[in-house]
């Protein structure tokens, strides 16, 4: 634990929350998913051996709505849960 300054009252929770805040976790969360989810854009569409193409091309608009809700939403749902 970080000591207090001797001059001034302080508060060893606020201390701890300003060194451990949640806040910084889902910025690096939505960064990291992020590339990710445009790097998995440069995989061939035809990957899937024996899919007809338009299945392929199906899967790409279902791929970015997944991952924006899971870059999104998670961050929110988990902070909406955690303030009950």
């Amino acid at each position: 634990m970080p000591k207090c300054p001797a001059a001034r009252n302080c508060d060893l929770r606020a201390i701890d929350r300003k060194r451990f805040r949640g806040a910084r976790a889902e910025r690096t969360w939505q960064v990291v998913a992020a590339i990710v989810l445009v790097l998995s854009f440069f995989a061939p569409i035809t990957s899937i051996p024996g899919a007809p193409l338009r299945y392929a091309l199906a899967l790409v608009p279902m791929h970015i709505v997944a991952g924006v809700l899971a870059i999104w939403m998670l961050p929110v749902l988990t902070r909406e849960s955690r303030d009950v």
